[in-house]
This record gives C-alpha cells, structure tokens and sequence, in this order.
C-alpha cells in the first residue's frame, strides 16, 4: 500500500492507481476507520481527521470537492471511496451528509493552512505582502519629511 498522506500529485496518482483494485479501496478503509469517532455526532469531526491523516494540504489546495474552475474534483477519487467506507464502517445509519460538508469544507481551506511542501499558505504569502507594503509605505514617509 502506498503511504500516506500523500505529498504529491504524482504520490496520489500512485495511490488511485493502488486503488483501482476494490479490495484495496476496502483496505484503505479499514485503515483510515481508526481515525473515524463512532458517536454519530463526530462525524464531521472525524472525517478532517482522516483527510488530515491520508492528505497532505499541498496536495488538497489542487481540489475541491465537486472540482470546478481549474481544481479536480475530488469527489471522482477513489479516495473519496475510502473515506466514506471508514465513516460507513463506524457511524451506522450515515447519510454521508456531513462526512461531505466535511470534505468540502476541509479542501476549501487546504491553501491557507500549513503547507507541507515547504510553501507557504496563501495567508502567510499574504501577510507578508503586507508587511512588505507598510515597510514601503514607512520608507517613502521618512524620505518624504527628511
């Protein structure tokens, strides 16, 4: 089984691959349901757990669930299916609702937490343009009153 989480596209084209095979989409499962919390109510929770633990946020910021603009569609994953047979395999009686508001939610915000590759999150990009803006801005005020 290739290892997770996954840190590149090329390491998660290596795991679709992997999972082509149904009995290893049911491995993976199996695998990921020891993150998931079997009380009903910690289904949302549990699924940020496991995409937490299977995906790294240098890899997610290229997805959104439904893959629309110039993201993937991570939903079409065979990822996806794992995921949902970890919930399934816990919380009985799962719509799947909320394990999806999860996964939208978790892959919306991928490019602003840490990155794993080394980059830095659209935040951190942001706060430093910023900061670089006001450094000009004091610069071109002491030029101005000297």
């Amino acid at each position: 089984m290739p290892g997770t989480p996954v840190k590149t596209k090329k390491e998660l084209a290596v795991l679709e691959r992997f999972l082509e095979n149904s009995e290893n989409v049911t491995s993976l499962s199996i695998m990921l349901s020891c993150f998931v919390n079997k009380e009903p109510n910690k289904e949302y929770k549990s699924v940020m757990r496991v995409l937490r633990n299977v995906m790294d946020n240098a890899v997610a910021k290229y997805y959104s669930f439904d893959g629309k603009g110039v993201k993937r569609g991570f939903k079409e994953l065979k990822l996806w299916q794992s995921v949902q047979g970890a919930v399934l395999s816990k919380v009985e009686n799962s719509d799947l609702q909320e394990a999806e508001r999860a996964a939208r939610s978790w892959l919306r915000n991928a490019p602003y937490r840490k990155q794993g590759d080394g980059s830095k999150s659209k935040r951190e990009a942001s706060k430093d343009e910023q900061h670089g803006e006001k450094k000009k801005k004091k610069k071109a005020k002491k030029k101005k009153s000297s």
